[in-house]
């Protein structure tokens, strides 16, 4: 091919146009690349976001594998959500330079964006390279949450707490791990530091706002709603979840009025769906709580909670036959749901085919022995076949002119039960009660609850530089250990063990009582002892001792407020 002159002139006139600009092929151009960085640095300052894409990628045909230009192209597209071309991006920074903590951490935040289990060990590199920030032990937490390893989630984000106290975002992403440990209390405890913390936090009003619908403190998640909508209107989620809390109040046309506002926002909502589906059929509005859990079925057509609700709706409106069709599908999907052989069952029996309705039942209360409404429909059917056989046998009169027992429920859905519902609709909704003509199956809607909501927690110390009066020689005082046993008491509060952590902290300002961290440390964990008055005093003298101590102050206030309550 060489010996081809016009193959030779081509090359000729590509090399000289490659010298011309400065580069022959696989020339490595350092110093453009260098420049086309800091070009494009200046670009993303500007705001210029694409241009300052363009310049890195030119950077990086200049010299590939450029570090800086992998590092800010990287972090673009993390801030872009382009995260698995941030992680191709990280995983060759990472291989140049194997010991840059920070890039360990980009890799590991790109990898927690698509879902990667192996987010924890790019985050644990990060650790092992000295990056022990709090916020690195927030995401290596997340990393934990993604893998179901909710045990060392907790361990992670309390230890970010412990370096960073006054950050909001672990005690959210703790408070979620205790909340789906069905420990709401907890959760609700951590979802208010991060409020205190950062008042403007939306996410923590809004798994607040879960919590206290899961404790049945619904009064207070609409309030908790209230401030969540009102950090971000127009969000479809906050008023789903609101118009559910509504709803089990009673208060139906503001559960209506924001289950529509979900809606327009996002038509394609199942949840939000369903729930109002049942609240149309509570409202003997059957035709349009059809169409609803059909618009539902529409986007998840293989839902058996939603098949076995619109089952329910077109036997209320006379269309029995789609009825029993989609409670049969529902079971194909799913064969151990007990309530669609229920349904199914109970559908048979409105229609008079009792030996069907004999079998769906006895598979209900098999796969459900507790079933006390299954058991007994499914006595009525075998009584009605009894009375069957034996006039057969006799050769009497026809079974429909023997009297029979009224037919039994078909049921609609328990709101509680809707499948794959977030929080945000099944966890606070009761259940549907009985449609006129048809029960519904569903008890009466759940009590109000008489428990006393949890006292709003006040903000956790922080440790701050404290004016101390005296010297440690002058008065006797051991402040290296007064220093240890207020970081034990700290780690102690972190873990919500207050107790244990009043007794460290006594210790620590016995051993210096000079020490404003300390008393702060041990008020606070009087004050989530309900110990105000204790509490008081112990601010106080943190503050004697500082007075510009911020964290004492606001702790005061909060103790101060709870002794008012009384």
């Amino acid at each position: 091919m060489l010996q081809n002159p016009m193959f030779r002139g081509n090359l000729i006139l590509v090399c000289a146009v490659a010298f011309a600009a400065g580069m022959l092929p696989g020339q490595v151009d350092r110093g453009r690349a260098a420049d086309l960085c800091a070009r494009a640095a200046k670009l993303e300052s500007q705001g210029l976001m694409a241009e300052a894409m363009q310049a890195l990628n030119e950077a990086l045909i200049a010299e590939p594998g450029n570090p800086p230009a992998l590092e800010r192209r990287g972090r673009l597209r993390l801030a872009n959500k382009q995260f698995a071309d941030a992680v191709a991006d990280f995983v060759e920074l990472t291989r140049r330079r194997p010991n840059d903590p920070a890039a360990w951490q980009s890799l590991g935040e790109a990898r927690l964006g698509i879902g990667d289990r192996e987010a924890v060990a790019a985050f644990n590199k990060a650790i092992e390279n000295g990056l022990k920030t709090a916020l690195v032990y927030q995401k290596l937490g997340e990393a934990f949450v993604l893998n179901g390893d909710n045990e060392r989630a907790v361990t992670a984000f309390n230890e970010s707490i412990r370096q960073r106290l006054d950050r909001p975002e672990p005690y959210v992403a703790r408070g979620r791990v205790k909340a789906a440990e069905g420990r709401f209390r907890d959760a609700i405890e951590d979802f208010t530091f991060a409020i205190q913390y950062q008042p403007g936090h939306p996410d923590a009003y809004f798994e607040r706002a879960l919590a206290r619908g899961n404790l049945l403190q619904f009064d207070r998640a609409i309030d908790d709603f209230n401030s969540f909508l009102h950090l971000k209107p127009g969000d479809a989620r906050g008023h789903g979840f609101r118009g559910a809390a509504y709803d089990s109040l009673g208060r139906f046309p503001e559960a209506m009025a924001d289950y529509n506002a979900s809606l327009r926002i996002d038509a394609r909502n199942v949840r939000v769906l369903l729930a109002r589906a049942d609240l149309l059929a509570r409202m003997g509005e059957h035709k349009k709580a059809l169409d609803d859990r059909t618009a539902a079925l529409q986007v998840d057509p293989d839902n058996p909670v939603a098949l076995v609700a619109r089952g329910g709706s077109y036997h209320l409106v006379g269309e029995h036959e789609k009825g029993i069709a989609d409670r049969t599908r529902a079971i194909q999907i799913d064969s151990t749901m007990e309530l669609a052989w229920f349904a199914r069952g109970s559908g048979y029996f409105l229609l008079g085919d009792y030996e069907k309705a004999e079998s769906d039942l006895a598979e209900a209360v098999r796969l459900n022995p507790k079933d006390a409404e299954a058991a007994e429909t499914l006595a009525k059917t075998k009584e009605i076949l009894s009375r069957k056989r034996s006039a057969a046998a006799l050769g009497s009169r026809p079974l429909s002119r023997v009297p029979q027992p009224a037919p039994p429920p078909v049921p609609a859905i328990p709101t509680s039960a809707t499948s794959g519902a977030p929080a945000s609709v099944a966890a606070i909704k009761p259940p549907e009660p009985a449609a006129a003509g048809v029960s519904g199956r569903a008890p009466a809607p759940p009590p109000r609850t008489e428990t006393p909501p949890p006292a709003q927690s006040p903000a956790p110390p922080r440790p701050e530089r404290t004016v101390e009066p005296e010297s440690a020689a002058a008065t006797g005082v051991d402040p290296a250990r007064a220093a240890a046993l207020n970081k034990q008491g700290r780690n102690l509060i972190s873990k919500g063990d207050y107790t244990a952590a009043e007794r460290t902290l006594v210790e620590a300002v016995s051993v210096n009582p000079n020490m404003a961290q300390a008393w702060n440390a041990l008020g606070f964990a009087r004050m989530m002892q309900r110990k105000y008055d204790e509490a008081l005093a112990d601010f106080d003298r943190a503050l004697k001792i500082n007075p510009d101590y911020a964290n004492a102050q606001r702790n005061r206030d909060a103790a101060l407020r709870q002794i008012e309550k009384r």
